[in-house]
């Protein structure tokens, strides 16, 4: 049985692959991007890549769906920063916050799209994780519109 602080240890090696992956994936793309790359910004070797993702390809999903959560959450925290309704000018504060983030979260998921469709046989996204990521930015865009004192004309 795993102890505790072998499953953190676990995590925190998951989480430097998963931001070594996001910087060589946003540097090289994915096509151009090797396990040597992603273990090299680690600070790990191959081993800890393999006994973490069986292929590129896993770290690519736990990549993108890992900043897309994060990017939501960053947004999320900005509507809730904002006192009182939102204003344009709040609004366009608040994209410009999020666009160093926004621009990596493109690219990654860019390289994702880009990988499915040269690929159509590779594993999509979890059914639950697509939802998921649906789910809460209808909630954060709703939300907005709520406190603007509107509602949206489309289903969120």
């Amino acid at each position: 049985m795993a102890t505790e602080k072998t499953l953190r240890k676990r995590e925190n090696t998951r989480a430097r692959l998963i931001e070594a992956g996001a910087r060589v994936f946003t540097d090289k793309g994915f096509a151009g991007a090797k396990i040597d790359d992603v273990v090299t910004t680690a600070g790990f070797t191959r081993g800890a890549f393999y006994s973490n993702y069986e292929s590129m390809e896993s770290l690519l999903r736990d990549v993108v769906v890992t900043y897309v959560n994060a990017l939501l959450d960053d947004v999320q925290r900005a509507i809730d920063a904002i006192e009182g309704p939102p204003s344009v000018d709040s609004i366009v504060e608040l994209l410009e916050s999020i666009r160093p983030a926004g621009r990596t979260m493109y690219i990654l998921t860019t390289e994702y799209t880009l990988y499915r469709m040269r690929n159509p046989e590779a594993k999509a996204l979890d059914i639950a994780e697509r939802n998921h990521i649906s789910a809460v930015l209808a909630e954060s865009v709703v939300s907005m519109l709520e406190r603007m004192g509107r509602k949206p004309t489309v289903a969120p």
